[in-house]
């Protein structure tokens, strides 16, 4: 009788070859249950080439990897083995150069995939993990890199699935479960026998939706984390092949974490063909180097604010750049000189958040336009023919619409506009957010979060008006006309 069982999904056959060899590291007789989707791909023919013996199961394209795996263990006896194998072909990552951090790992591109791989890998890794599962009170094992702490995710979606995968488990248990890990990316071997209760629920392939290429699942996702809380609910746990996963997680944090302070201390870099140094967070020196843009003919070239304390300007500049984003063109904003923000203004407030936003958003270059470049048509109105598409969601809080709010934006603060807006508040019950051109208030961000968020509009200004009609929010005339006959 074989005592391991390797169930492996594969989506994309040209990974198929790299898991083959992965599983001739096991160096003994082993069942093989290969999960597809396709008959059209040819992959029977690929899998039977190398392995002989195996039995295939054709699925319905849904629940990524997680439904077949779940169809495949339905036809299982959990007693006839004592180590079980996940895998499936997971593609790159592509983050266009840009990392994806967690863990205290960067996934992107191959990385996450070797990750996954790393218990199965080579003879030595499979022979550790072998005997890392064979220890009491290990249900499970993976590579360290991808073993994740119910504390691990960040993000409010996976922190989400997250807490409703441990009630889900808790129901399905009857019993409060802690100390939860989960596998992100679900390859591991573990001991069979801890997944008998959540197959007898008996799951179909109703219970997921169709899966698509860069799509999400809830049921999938929230699946790939219960696999690993039904560890914990069977009084047992994840660990590595090679055990000290809390010291390692402790020496990545730390690493981290210095790694940061140093950069908090000094850094010196390039950032838009610009070199800058900080110290303590403080920029010390930018270059004025011309900025390194190659020629292109779908670039769309932007003219620099001329006044970043001027809301129409800066606000002018990022909808157009995010208008030519959107429509698939290169957008650069190029000026001749650097874009200066004074700080001691009398402005201090909005300057501070000026600057956030323009390096952030804007971003803003120094040298020439590149060969072929095209410059943005601003057209009669850009704020009022782009704002609402353009405005991007986390310039724009998620407030509740509980209480209503009045949107005030003068040329002046002078008392009557002051009363003016604080008398309609009062009157309506709402609060008040007011912006002025000749005091600090909040910069561009914060104004763009008080217009989209407001219930009504008050303003003596084109700009106002204009935010008004593209997010379609009435403005109180009365009120503003009589401010704007004042002065």
């Amino acid at each position: 009788m074989k005592s391991i069982l390797c169930i492996v999904h594969v989506f994309y056959p040209e990974f198929w070859p790299e898991l083959a060899s992965c599983l001739r590291n096991i160096g003994e007789p082993f069942d093989l249950v290969v999960t597809y989707v396709d008959d059209s791909k040819g992959i029977p023919e690929m899998v039977l080439a190398d392995f002989p013996s195996a039995r295939l199961i054709l699925c319905e394209n849904k629940g990524f990897d997680i439904w077949p795996f779940l169809k495949a263990l339905q036809s299982v006896k959990f007693e006839d083995y004592s180590i079980m194998v996940k895998l499936h072909t997971k593609r790159d990552v592509k983050r266009g150069g840009r990392p994806l951090v967690f863990n205290h790992c960067n996934f992107a591109e191959s990385a996450w995939r070797e990750y996954l791989l790393g218990f199965i890998r080579d003879r030595e890794s499979w022979l550790a993990t072998k005997a890392r599962l064979s220890m009491d009170g290990v249900g499970m094992v993976a590579d360290r890199h991808v073993i994740m702490n119910r504390s691990d995710t960040p993000w409010f979606k996976t922190r989400r699935s997250m807490d409703a995968a441990v009630e889900f488990v808790e129901r399905l248990y009857g019993a409060p479960v802690a100390g939860v890990r989960f596998v992100a990316g679900t390859m591991f071997a573990a001991r069979p026998r801890v997944f008998s209760k959540l197959v007898s629920r008996g799951w179909t392939a109703d219970d997921f939706s169709e899966s698509v290429r860069d799509g999400t699942e809830q049921t999938a996702h929230l699946l790939e984390r219960v696999l690993g809380a039904i560890v914990s609910a069977e009084g047992l746990h994840i660990d590595s092949p090679r055990g000290d996963l809390t010291r390692w997680r402790f020496c990545a944090s730390a690493r981290d974490n210095l790694a940061a302070f140093m950069r908090f201390l000094w850094s010196d870099e390039r950032v838009g063909g610009r070199r800058i140094v900080k110290v303590f967070g403080i920029s010390l020196y930018r270059s004025g180097g011309k900025a390194a843009i190659p020629a292109r003919e779908d670039c769309v070239v932007i003219d620099p604010p001329e006044n970043p304390l001027d809301y129409a300007d800066v606000l002018r500049a990022y909808v157009l750049r995010e208008a030519a984003r959107r429509a698939g063109d290169t957008a650069r904003v190029i000026g001749a000189a650097p874009c200066h923000v004074p700080l001691f203004s009398g402005n201090i407030v909005r300057a501070v958040r000026t600057r956030r936003f323009l390096r952030k958003y804007v971003k803003p270059a120094v040298g020439l336009p590149p060969e072929g470049a095209r410059r943005a048509d601003a057209g009669p109105d850009p704020i009022r023919t782009a704002a609402c598409d353009s405005c991007r969601p986390e310039l724009v809080s998620s407030r509740g619409t509980g209480r209503k709010s009045l949107f005030c934006h003068f040329h002046r603060c002078t008392k009557l506009n002051l009363a003016a807006a604080r008398d309609f508040a009062r009157e309506h019950g709402a609060a008040l957010r007011f912006f002025a051109d000749d005091r600090g208030s909040g910069g561009p961000a914060q104004y763009l979060d008080a217009v989209a968020n407001c219930t009504w509009v008050m303003t003596d200004t084109s700009l106002g008006r204009s935010f008004a009609a593209a997010f379609a929010k009435p403005v109180v005339d009365g009120i503003a006309k009589e401010v704007r006959s004042d002065g």
